[in-house]
């Protein structure tokens, strides 16, 4: 009893808030010692049932067996003394249907408020790393940390239009006992190390009625976790579910939340045919596995397909998706040589080709770069006589040879006009040659 006392009073809760409040009598029971409790723990431990595919019942006649796990009541960390399972020892029995070889599916049967924060996020990845198909049951409730876990399994059943889902949330559970402890005389003191100012900070903040600090830093936080967790899982239509609200089975299933509505018989039926199905792909698996495996001197490799994943290149070149193999090696046909052969042949020539190419682009990039230093060159001794001392510019015009022809026209005209006066001819060549010495 206070092991379980323990676990009310100091921790956050993934529940329903109607059952939290109608737990407040048991709990003061509890504390008053007027409550004592009866259990039978082995009529929670989990049953195996064998499934009777011809008659829709159970049956020990058939070898498929279905684990059905039990989870009633508030969920809590460790075992109860009453008799529930905590949610470490339904981990444990999860896991070890999981390895059992003579389990083919696990049901989780569910009529739960919800529970403790502490334990339901490594029992929800238990769930969630099960290899074997894994159902939720919800037979009347699932919510908070019952559908926290119920979102990891593979599928969601309800049993009736009228179960309960949601309540996707985190509270906590807080009761200050310590002005009923004063009326009796206890005095409390609270000393913290200099090097400790904050511890229990936000439990006193509590005590005054002070909740921000501790929505932000502890709620608010687990109820992202819880969030993502769902979402991770289920395809949600309306968010607002997340806030918290409780919705029937027929709703819930509009929304996402659940995949079926179904009685206890069909669910039975369907897990059923899921362990069947995972058994076959287990057993297709572990096939495949042996025929692809060369180092088992007993398999035969006659007939055997080669994938063809590993020989891209051939597989293009040969035209093929895989080859047929017998127990002497691959046997290729004429025509899969002569694809390959002319394949090879067109690499070579594109080989050589590319060869010529690159070639003639070296010898064009020297050429390239023989002009480009001449050039600089050039630039360079253009530059240094332009900088050369007493350097001026100069107009330089050119004289053509028409305008040579016309000079020598006009001087014969000349002379023939003053064909007797010779003074005259002198006097117009010392002007036009200032230079020529004549003497007269």
């Amino acid at each position: 009893m206070h092991s379980i006392l323990l676990q009310v009073l100091r921790g956050n809760w993934y529940i329903d808030q109607e059952f939290a409040h109608s737990a407040g009598f048991l709990i003061k029971s509890m504390l008053q010692n007027g409550l004592t409790f009866e259990g039978d723990a082995e009529k929670f431990k989990p049953q195996v049932n064998t499934y009777d595919e011809e008659t829709g019942s159970a049956s020990k006649n058939v070898s498929r067996n279905i684990a059905v796990i039990d989870i009633s009541g508030p969920l809590m960390k460790q075992d109860q003394e009453c008799g529930p399972a905590g949610m470490d020892t339904i981990g444990n029995w999860i896991k070890r249907f999981d390895a059992d070889p003579t389990v083919g599916a696990i049901i989780l049967k569910f009529d739960s408020p919800g529970g403790t924060v502490s334990g339901t996020e490594i029992l929800g990845n238990i769930i969630r790393d099960c290899k074997k198909p894994i159902v939720s049951f919800i037979d009347e409730m699932a919510c908070s940390a019952a559908y926290w876990l119920s979102s990891q399994c593979d599928k969601i059943v309800a049993s009736i239009p009228r179960a309960r889902v949601g309540s996707i949330g985190v509270m906590l559970s807080f009761m200050d006992m310590q002005p009923a402890w004063e009326k009796e005389g206890v005095v409390f003191h609270d000393i913290n190390s200099d090097l400790s100012p904050d511890k229990n900070k936000d439990f006193k903040e509590l005590q005054e009625g002070k909740y921000d600090n501790y929505k932000k830093n502890v709620l608010n936080p687990l109820a992202e976790d819880f969030h993502a967790v769902v979402k991770s899982t289920r395809t949600i239509t309306d968010e607002t579910i997340l806030k918290g609200r409780v919705v029937f089975a027929n709703e819930a299933k509009t929304i996402g939340l659940i995949d079926e509505i179904a009685s206890w018989e069909e669910t039975l039926k369907m897990v059923f045919t899921m362990a069947e199905e995972y058994e076959q792909s287990i057993s297709h698996l572990n096939t495949e596995q042996s025929r692809s495996s060369i180092n088992q001197p007993t398999t035969s490799l006659t007939n055997t397909p080669i994938n063809m994943t590993k020989f891209k290149r051939v597989a293009t070149i040969a035209n093929v998706d895989s080859f047929e193999s017998t127990e002497e090696g691959v046997h290729l046909q004429e025509e899969t040589l002569e694809l390959i052969e002319q394949a090879l042949e067109q690499a070579e020539t594109e080989r050589t080709a590319n060869e010529t190419l690159t070639q003639a682009a070296e010898t064009h990039q020297q050429d390239i770069e023989q002009r480009d230093a001449r050039i600089t060159k050039l630039e360079q001794e253009i530059a240094a006589v332009r900088a050369a001392a007493g350097s001026t510019s100069a107009t330089i015009t050119t004289r053509t040879d028409t305008d040579k022809v016309e000079d020598e026209d006009s001087h014969l005209r000349f002379v023939k006009e003053h064909a007797g006066d010779t003074a005259a001819i002198v006097e117009e060549l010392e002007k036009e040659f200032p230079d020529l010495k004549t003497s007269r």
